[in-house]
């Protein structure tokens, strides 16, 4: 980066260096004033499968597009997904998304989310990694005995949801024009 040593990077919680976290795929997520609050990098295509690597201070708080919630009228289901580019797939399918970008929610973001709403539908990935992360999600929200409504979305045809929009695009956007209109009769 430009102006930036390796130092103040490593120190901003960031990396440098080549190993496996090189990223070609960089997600920038800034809000509020202009400040850098997530940095996520996707090494698919370097490793051969997704890895990513986060910015330290967001691990376990934040959700990637948090910053619609609070013009969610309460009560308003919202998706909840695994990826950044998941989460990109369903809101350009008119969905209110946000990504874990990992594959379970914490207390924190249950808590975060139950400020806005109490209606969740999960698209998780449907690998093992994604369902036993639902799996943990679903044991914190009973846990927390929050009255939270979810649902699960199952495609398991597909990986995640931008997996299922890149594999068949008019298919997806048949399926996310029924699933809104199911999320807003949800109510």
């Amino acid at each position: 980066m430009r102006g930036l040593t390796d130092d103040t990077l490593a120190k901003a919680g960031m990396w440098t260096g080549i190993d496996e976290f090189n990223f070609p795929i960089m997600s920038v997520y800034g809000k509020r004033l202009g400040y850098l609050t997530y940095f996520v990098g996707d090494a698919a295509s370097l490793v051969g499968r997704t890895k990513y690597k986060h910015t330290v201070e967001v691990r376990g708080t934040f959700l990637y597009n948090e910053h619609i919630l609070p013009g969610l009228f309460y009560g308003k289901p919202v998706m909840v997904v695994e990826g950044v580019f998941d989460a990109l797939s369903t809101i350009q399918a008119g969905i209110p998304t946000v990504a874990a970008t990992t594959n379970e929610l914490t207390k924190y973001r249950l808590l975060k989310l139950y400020r806005y709403t109490n209606k969740i539908q999960f698209w998780m990935d449907s690998d093992k990694a994604g369902q036993d992360g639902m799996d943990r999600t679903i044991k914190e929200i009973k846990k927390l005995k929050l009255p939270i409504q979810y649902r699960i979305f199952d495609e398991h045809r597909y990986k995640d949801a931008n997996e299922f929009l890149q594999g068949n695009p008019e298919e997806f956007s048949e399926r996310m024009k029924t699933l809104k209109k199911e999320l807003e009769e949800w109510i």
